[in-house]
């Protein structure tokens, strides 16, 4: 094993190639070795894990970024982000929730067409154009996150 830094991720083909720049000034053509439904593009320069295997071809086993880490988690939450700092946490402890943090949020397949304004596209509206469901912001949380609640007030 061997670790280096994301030098250029390629995502045009069938699996992805990452090439990583590893110690000695090495070059290593790995595949990504991703979690089944889980896939990332690495921005350069990630630090990156790579592992030789026996017939000689190379996997990267894992890539983290401690530029663009999510801070403030608790323990059991779960979440996932970019590099743009879009981020979708899923809560847990006393009340269970979703939040997500990013300027459009696409909910359902693409249209026929393409989208346009209230197609399952979250804006920062006052409802969700499926389920006329009210946006409310949570107090002391920020202007740009909004939440929803079926049937009520948010607790």
């Amino acid at each position: 094993m061997k670790w280096g830094a994301v030098k250029e991720s390629d995502d045009s083909q069938n699996i992805r190639q990452i090439t990583v720049k590893t110690r000695g000034d090495e070059t290593a053509n790995a595949t990504s070795a991703e979690p089944y439904g889980l896939a990332a593009c690495p921005p350069t320069n990630a630090p990156a894990l790579v592992l030789t295997l026996d017939d000689g071809s190379e996997v990267i086993l894992a890539v983290g970024d401690s530029r663009y880490t999510l801070r403030g988690l608790a323990r059991g939450d779960v979440a996932l982000y970019n590099a743009a700092g879009v981020t979708l946490v899923l809560r847990g402890g006393t009340q269970p929730m979703i939040e997500v943090n990013a300027p459009i949020v696409r909910i359902g397949p693409e249209p026929p067409g393409g989208w346009t304004a209230g197609d399952g596209v979250l804006t920062g509206k006052t409802l969700d154009p499926y389920t006329a469901l009210r946006f409310e912001e949570i107090p002391g949380v920020g202007v740009s996150t909004k939440v929803f609640a079926a049937g009520g007030a948010i607790p």
